[in-house]
């Protein structure tokens, strides 16, 4: 059993060091149960300038992309990554296990 933990965990460092866009690692992060993954994702979707899209929405759902998006227009976001504690918290609470 251990052998596959410690052949995951290197999977997973591998495959972290890929630059896959954000709606892949949300996918990817759900699909293999890597929440760091999802979370990246998040991140990138709320950071970039381009608002998500009706596609992207449909993939990741809606209600996370609606999360996403009130937390994309919030005023805290103008303070970057100062608050970084705060944007976990954020994060978590619309971060549904898959």
């Amino acid at each position: 059993m251990w052998r596959c933990l410690d052949l995951r965990a290197r999977a997973i460092k591998l495959i972290s060091e890929c630059k896959y866009g954000p709606i892949k690692q949300i996918q990817l992060g759900r699909k293999y149960f890597v929440g760091s993954w999802v979370l990246s994702g998040f991140k990138s979707l709320v950071l970039r300038k381009e608002s998500i899209t009706e596609e992207e929405a449909a993939t990741i759902g809606f209600p996370e992309a609606f999360r996403l998006m009130c937390i994309k227009n919030s005023e805290w976001i103008g303070a970057n990554e100062r608050e970084y504690s705060r944007w976990n918290q954020l994060v978590r609470m619309i971060h549904t296990d898959p």
